[in-house]
């Protein structure tokens, strides 16, 4: 559903804007817009874990300030996660990857499918796998020994 949006939404645009179609961006807008719900949930669910004193203590300061240097270093760990999640769900994604993946532009998951059903090359398609799901892994693994760890 996502992918025929965006590939009608392609007619109304103006000239400047089609030549993100043909680019690897469309690739990540389609997976920014898919997957922006996960990413919400993983920031809100990170934010309700910072204690309400460090929110009050940072009203004290001026706004410009308590932006860059309070709020923004607070939410970082949750905007990370959100944007791993949304990296890692997108690297498995391929409905929307089929529909509007520029020519020349081949993703491991769509490299995977293509030789699932079109080629007998099974090596290539073993090594393909281990190494999708090596670094799903390596990101996980990554993302855990990095979490912070908050005490009220």
């Amino acid at each position: 559903l996502l992918g025929s949006s965006l590939i009608s939404l392609r007619g109304q645009l103006p000239l400047w804007m089609i030549s993100v179609y043909d680019s690897g961006w469309i690739l990540v807008i389609a997976g920014t817009l898919r997957f922006f719900p996960l990413a919400y949930f993983a920031l809100a669910a990170h934010l309700r874990t910072i204690p309400t004193s460090q929110w009050r203590a940072a009203r004290l300061a001026s706004p410009a300030r308590s932006v860059l240097r309070i709020y923004l270093p607070l939410a970082l760990p949750g905007l990370v996660l959100g944007a791993v999640t949304v990296a890692l769900f997108q690297s498995q994604e391929l409905a929307a990857t089929l529909l509007v993946s520029p020519p020349g532009y081949e993703l491991l998951i769509l490299r995977i499918y293509n030789l699932l059903h079109y080629d007998p090359e099974r090596d290539l398609l073993a090594a393909l796998s281990l190494f999708h799901v090596v670094s799903v892994l390596a990101v996980l693994v990554l993302l855990v020994a990095c979490r912070p760890r908050y005490r009220a």
